[in-house]
């Protein structure tokens, strides 16, 4: 029965978008699992299948360089906003 879950699962994992499967994938990493290797290998081959729409995705930054600089600013602060989260939950348990 378990493998038929298995199954199906994988299957629904496959027909995700490939952000969801991008989460997904980590969460199944940081989740301990009864087959440690196996089922990140096949997600993994997933992600890379998917990886495919990342060419429409530079050609499309490549034709519209104003886009892409905004998004590019979009996601400097949304890493800077990150880091300071980080270092301000790190600094807040330490001290």
């Amino acid at each position: 029965m378990i493998i038929i879950i298995y199954i199906v699962a994988l299957c629904i994992y496959m027909a995700l978008p490939f952000p969801f499967q991008l989460i997904l994938l980590i969460i199944n990493f940081l989740v301990p699992d009864p087959i440690p290797v196996l089922d990140e290998v096949i997600m993994y081959a997933s992600v890379i299948n998917k990886l495919s729409f990342l060419d429409n995705v530079f050609s499309f930054f490549e034709d519209h360089e104003i886009i892409a600089m905004i998004v590019k600013c979009i996601l400097v602060l949304l890493l800077l906003v990150l880091a300071y989260y980080f270092v301000h939950a790190v600094f807040t348990t330490i001290f």
